[in-house]
């Protein structure tokens, strides 16, 4: 499988070593960038994929609730002035 670095170019793997059951590998692109990467099971990505979609989900509903809240306590602050 081909990695590509951040910046687009092609990367050739420079070492490759076990690291507590998971493949480590530097990695080094054209560019002269260096980076590390794991292989994960199809397991694991599973979970990250399904804790980024209910992060998705519930990332809207805190910020309303965030501006909510906000919007409830400057009503309060007004109420306690007046």
């Amino acid at each position: 499988m081909a990695v590509k670095c951040h910046c687009g170019a092609q990367t050739k793997v420079l070492e490759t070593r076990d690291s507590g059951g998971k493949v480590y590998r530097r990695r080094e692109c054209t560019e002269g960038h260096r980076h590390s990467t794991y292989e994960i099971s199809e397991g694991e990505l599973e979970k990250i994929t399904a804790f980024r979609k209910s992060l998705r989900e519930f990332t809207p509903a805190l910020l309303r609730f965030r501006r909510e809240s906000r919007d409830f306590a400057q009503y309060i602050a007004t109420m306690l002035e007046g």
